[in-house]
């Protein structure tokens, strides 16, 4: 049998995150992003459904620090937006 919960203070309850991972391999730390969604969401954070791996992040940056891959950007671009609207949501 299971006991009910205790009622413990929620710290990170009405909290956002956005995923995103980034290594020098070509999965660019994919595997790991399940792995935080799942922590985070028993913690009680309202977790953005997009995510973003970037791999070969040794490679894939210009030397004023922007993305060099258009199709990349995009893709954070959309990823950040989405943790915009999201926050915007939770916070009305």
């Amino acid at each position: 049998m299971s006991r009910p919960a205790p009622d413990l203070p929620a710290p990170y309850a009405g909290k956002t995150a956005g995923l995103l991972a980034t290594s020098p391999g070509a999965l660019g730390g994919i595997r790991c992003l399940p792995h935080l969604r799942l922590l985070l969401n028993n913690l009680g954070v309202t977790v953005s459904p997009a995510q973003m791996a970037l791999g070969r992040a040794d490679q894939a940056f210009a030397a004023d620090g922007s993305l060099i891959d258009s199709k990349q950007q995009g893709m954070l671009e959309k990823t950040v937006a989405d943790l915009i609207r999201l926050t915007q949501a939770v916070k009305a």
